[in-house]
């Protein structure tokens, strides 16, 4: 009888430089792995379509209108990614992430750099043409949330990566699932007993 016992969610768990070495060895072209980002992200693209200036007629107020366009660009933490490419920034490995199918080149993908502590953090973010450098957000956005470059836990030749600026710094990893599959082959052995007569006492013997 065969036994297996896999867990219905896979839990999840930082990419390291170790666990990205045994991922290599069971897929040297890193095709079959999906990486998922360790929180929530969204990019925010800006870009100014024109300024206009006005007198209200009834009240004479001045207006000043500004107009503009924003793309939000959210990365969901459950939303699997694709490792396109592997680089180098400051002699630390760099792994370029796509979570859009229709993305598959550098230039659209997600920079994640090796950090001090072993983790693969969110450094580069593609940009847009004709809209100013993007604004990154963790979870939601809002003033508290944003995320700036930062050398947290990078010696000072080392990438910077983003963190949030205000309370408790928080970046963005890499991690992926990992799932356990136990099988075990059990043999079940019948017995039928010992009969009663097989055992005599010798005191009892003629």
């Amino acid at each position: 009888m065969l036994l297996g016992l896999l867990a219905a969610c896979a839990p999840r768990e930082y990419l390291t430089p170790r666990g990205l070495a045994d991922i290599q060895r069971r897929d040297d072209k890193l095709e079959m792995i999906r990486v998922y980002p360790s929180a929530t992200f969204i990019t925010l693209y800006s870009r100014p379509l024109g300024e206009n200036y006005d007198i209200e007629r009834s009240q004479g107020a001045v207006i000043d209108t500004f107009q503009g366009r924003q793309i939000e660009v959210p990365t969901g933490r459950k939303r699997p990614g694709a490792i396109l490419e592997l680089d180098r920034s400051k002699g630390r490995l760099v792994l370029w992430v796509t979570f859009d199918t229709k993305c598959t080149e550098r230039k659209c993908a997600y920079g994640f750099v090796q950090t001090e502590d072993a983790l693969y953090r969110l450094f580069q973010v593609p940009t847009i043409d004709r809209y100013a450098e993007p604004f990154v957000y963790r979870k939601r956005i809002s003033r508290r949330k944003r995320m700036k470059k930062s050398k947290v836990y990078s010696r000072s030749r080392s990438t910077p990566v983003y963190f949030t600026t205000r309370g408790i710094t928080a970046s963005i990893a890499l991690e992926i699932k990992r799932q356990e599959v136990i099988e075990i082959d059990t043999i079940i052995v019948e017995n039928e007993g010992v009969p009663g007569e097989v055992f005599v006492d010798p005191e009892n013997q003629p």
